[in-house]
């Protein structure tokens, strides 16, 4: 599907930096070096053909991302305690609607059955208890935030963040969140950097 977009930089690309590199993975462990442990689980999301989560290990360190899913077992079952979530959240139904100019019981189906309701989210981390939870996957509207957080907070009153571009987590003995500091425009890598790719 690249093949156009390759053929055309080729001649300006570093050697090799045209290549695709895909693996196909399934449940269980999916990557495990230098004391990394990345497992995969299935997810709910749309049905037959439903998504991964993945659980990162490091040390005594350890986050779960759950990629577009609706709350379900596999997911809890891999979160418990761990020091992150950053779980998918869609906005409101209701706001969705009125924002997006959809009839309610459609956003309804987006919101709350195909992708996870800000409710659902404050249920999965009470369930859970991560040191912190992220929530992504919104629209980050500033209108949004108050309702999203208010719906949160009706079963989760540990800390959780609404995650955004560029936004940095550090997680050590205490969790932080900032963003990340860059130019409006960064320079590409110099080749001099990789001189294995100079040719």
């Amino acid at each position: 599907m690249y093949e156009w977009d390759v053929a055309t930089r080729v001649r300006v690309l570093p050697k090799g930096g045209e290549g695709l590199v895909s693996s196909e993975y399934s449940t269980g462990i999916v990557y495990e070096s230098d004391g990394v442990t990345i497992s995969a689980f299935p997810v709910i999301h749309a049905e037959p053909h439903n998504s991964y989560g993945f659980r990162v290990d490091y040390r005594d360190r350890s986050l779960v991302f759950s990629g577009d899913t609706k709350r379900c077992q596999a997911l809890i079952d891999h979160s418990q305690h761990v020091d992150l979530i950053i779980h998918e959240c869609f906005p409101p139904a209701e706001i969705y609607a009125e924002k997006a100019g959809r009839p309610l019981e459609i956003a309804k189906v987006i919101a709350e059955e195909v992708h996870t309701s800000p409710r659902e989210v404050g249920t999965v981390f009470r369930d859970t208890q991560p040191r912190l939870g992220v929530i992504y996957h919104m629209y980050n509207n500033e209108d949004l935030v108050i309702p999203t957080s208010d719906q949160v907070r009706e079963s989760f009153d540990g800390n959780f963040a609404i995650g955004s571009d560029l936004m940095v987590i550090n997680v050590g003995d205490d969790i932080l969140t900032r963003q990340a500091i860059v130019g409006d425009k960064t320079w590409p890598v110099r080749l001099e950097a990789n001189p294995e790719h100079n040719q």
